[in-house]
């Protein structure tokens, strides 16, 4: 699609949002969004908006509109059975995701266990295969046990799986702040994320992955950062 009409398909929905969120006029909303470095990435092809949908679009225009001048961080813990696979891999993409897009200073993302299991290991094979496959940094992240305090520490708990949340919400002792979620929920698809230690098939995990990171960072977007 040329990106004369990638533009003209996504600006009038992203100037709608504008107009609902901040309650002002369309005329308003267009003038401001024209005049924003937001719109000024998007008609240059280099910055890679490019595929991105009209809400994460809409999440860096009001992430710019705010001025950056809340110092809040968002605390994000990714957890999977052994936080060796799925939750290190969501860890590493969601950071390169938000290091991409200048937002690093607005984030701090990290993983862990709900079992003890794989203590003290590091990313497994598979996982930092795929990372570098896709050129995705990998860390030297140890696997850790989520703990009750995490769930005071952190804005959002991320499972891969429904087992993953009974889990967490058991080690946490509920989830009376609407903390914990399943990945794939910020998706239209749902569903959980398979564990490729068992499947083998970690290029399937890493598009699960990934379509849930990115759907997850526009929600964050655009309902707590700004």
């Amino acid at each position: 699609m040329a990106h004369a009409t990638i533009r003209a398909t996504l600006i009038p929905e992203i100037v709608r949002m504008i107009t609902e969120k901040f309650h002002i006029s369309e005329e308003e909303a267009m003038d401001q969004y024209y005049t924003s470095r937001t719109a000024e990435a998007l008609s240059d092809s280099e910055t890679g908006l490019y595929g991105q949908s009209a809400l994460f679009i809409f999440g860096l225009f009001c992430q710019e509109k705010a001025g950056r001048e809340s110092k809040r961080v968002m605390k994000i813990l990714f957890v999977c059975h052994g936080n060796i696979c799925r939750s290190t891999m969501a860890q590493y993409v969601m950071q390169y995701l938000v290091d991409q897009r200048g937002l690093a200073d607005a984030f701090y993302i990290d993983s862990a266990a709900t079992s003890r299991e794989e203590i003290g290991n590091r990313p497994y094979h598979g996982t930092q295969r795929k990372l570098r496959e896709v050129g995705i940094p990998c860390g030297d992240h140890r696997a850790v046990q989520m703990t009750r305090q995490d769930y005071e520490k952190y804005d959002y708990l991320i499972g891969m799986d429904t087992w993953n949340i009974r889990n967490m919400t058991r080690i946490a002792g509920g989830d009376p702040e609407g903390k914990i979620h399943k990945l794939m929920d910020y998706t239209e698809r749902k569903g959980d994320i398979a564990d490729p230690w068992y499947t083998g098939d970690f290029d399937e995990t890493y598009v699960d992955v990934r379509e849930g990171c990115e759907a997850l960072l526009a929600h964050i977007l655009k309902e707590d950062l700004y």
